[in-house]
């Protein structure tokens, strides 16, 4: 494969987890400030928070495909794009 193939699976995985990660916070957030087993099976029937971790997979999926296709020096450096990627997500 392609340096060029690993650079865009790269940026699409920072894109999955960012937006995976601000969702599944925005899911979470209760404003308690308290965790307990039914914050846990809320979230579990939650289904913006199970759509999320299928992004997560989504994103882990793109990041096995850029490391298989180029090398380590230049795809970890682009999957930090997942946090400025979650900033805007969070709020909308």
């Amino acid at each position: 494969m392609s340096l060029s193939v690993a650079v865009l699976c790269a940026l699409l995985s920072a894109v999955a987890y960012g937006t995976a990660t601000a969702v599944q916070h925005t899911a979470a957030y209760t404003g308690a400030g308290r965790a307990d087993a039914s914050g846990l099976l809320r979230l579990l029937r939650n289904p913006r928070w199970l759509m999320s971790v299928l992004g997560d997979g989504l994103g882990l999926v793109l990041q096995i495909a850029a490391l298989s296709a180029g090398p380590v020096v230049v795809v970890q450096p682009l999957l930090v794009l997942a946090v400025p990627v979650a900033l805007p997500v969070g709020p909308l």
